[in-house]
């Protein structure tokens, strides 16, 4: 993961060259979604692009949950690298730097958290923009991405922002020329953006759930993109810890079907996904739209609150008696594509001093109405 921590070195002394680490092959280095990464990977991926390795007989280094590191410099940056056995020892191996290192000297840097690797970045090569694409390399490329075409989606949906109970879901339909031309540049951006690493903390958000969009592939691969947010623990005066949430400029968290949340990079589809989407228009809702869809359950209401509509009910009676009745709609917005919808029966009648009136009530957003209140006093006349 492409983040900043606090590095602690202290010994960075006796730095000399010494050769070579590996043979360099012409081939474009590959590496399968499920496969620990050798030293040797790592070597290909950075000579692909353009790093070239050299060793790096530094003096200082740690021995992280029993690995030592092997330590190398390309185009003026120094990179130390552990190997691990897994993925869990990497974790452990992580761990055990920062028991070690915990009242030393601090310094900057960067840390790439890569499958089964560790690589501390002390210096950058003066190309530091190809160090992402090694990672990127590492984690078997963003060819899954870039290969994504139009035609290979089956769905696609967005879920704004919300807190737990009031999801609903705007769908973009590739057979609609508008919703394909947003789904074509969401592509764009995906086909141009970068992984940075695991996505530890992918899931925590401002006080809600993160807005989301779902993509499914005709293969049947479900690609999950959210809001990219991490975690703030600060201390309170009583000793207690405060969790808070920070949002991750230009990342969002990407979650393929059988792997691990991963973060991108990609300014463009941080903005959309933040708030760009909202502009679009295909998917404006407004009182018109949620009124119409009330009224396909009730089609007898006026199609605008402005009107009011007058129908003759049988009230009963032995001569069948009809009374007029007043028809009235009212929509009420309460943002974020979201209105409560009432329809009103006025019967113009007083029975026990109160008015004699029939309502619904329902809650409208873009994917359903829900009918959340009622009152039926329709008069009998005997």
């Amino acid at each position: 993961m492409d983040i900043k921590h606090i590095l602690i070195w202290i010994i960075i002394a006796s730095l000399g060259v010494s050769g070579i680490l590996y043979d360099v092959s012409s081939k474009k280095a590959f590496v399968t979604s499920n496969q620990l990464l050798t030293f040797a990977n790592v070597k290909a991926a950075f000579e692909q692009e353009g790093l070239h390795l050299e060793n790096w007989q530094g003096k200082a280094y740690f021995k992280l949950n029993g690995v030592y590191p092997r330590m190398f410099k390309a185009d003026d940056g120094e990179f130390v690298v552990y190997v691990f056995n897994s993925e869990d020892n990497r974790q452990k191996g992580w761990d055990d730097f920062h028991k070690q290192t915990e009242t030393m000297m601090l310094e900057y840097s960067h840390i790439y958290e890569v499958r089964n690797v560790l690589i501390f970045e002390l210096r950058k090569p003066n190309n530091g923009y190809n160090v992402q694409k090694v990672i990127d390399r590492l984690y078997g490329g963003t060819d899954f991405l870039r290969n994504m075409k139009i035609e290979g989606i089956a769905s696609a949906n967005l879920i704004p922002s919300h807190a737990g109970c009031c999801a609903f879901s705007l769908l973009l339909r590739k057979e609609d020329s508008k919703e394909n031309e947003v789904i074509t540049k969401i592509l764009g951006w995906l086909h141009s953006a970068t992984i940075i690493g695991e996505a530890k903390n992918g899931f925590v958000s401002l006080g809600s759930n993160p807005t989301t969009l779902g993509i499914m592939l005709q293969n049947g691969t479900s690609i999950t993109l959210e809001d990219a947010f991490d975690s703030v623990l600060s201390k309170l005066d009583n000793g207690s810890t405060l969790v808070q949430s920070m949002t991750v400029e230009n990342q969002i968290t990407l979650v393929q079907s059988g792997t691990k949340a991963m973060r991108l990079k990609s300014p463009e589809l941080k903005e959309w996904i933040e708030k760009g989407w909202s502009q679009e228009d295909v998917f404006r809702f407004t009182q018109t739209d949620a009124l119409a869809k009330v009224l396909t359950k009730q089609a007898k209401f006026p199609a605008s609150p402005d009107q009011v509509k007058t129908i003759y009910e049988d009230v009963g009676g032995k001569q069948g008696s009809k009374i007029e009745v007043l028809l009235t709609t009212k929509v009420e917005e309460l943002g974020g594509r979201e209105f409560i919808v009432t329809l009103t029966k006025n019967y113009q009648l007083t029975v026990g001093g109160k008015s004699v009136v029939t309502y619904w009530k329902y809650h409208v957003n873009p994917s359903e109405v829900v009918l959340i209140d009622s009152k039926d006093e329709m008069p009998m006349i005997k």
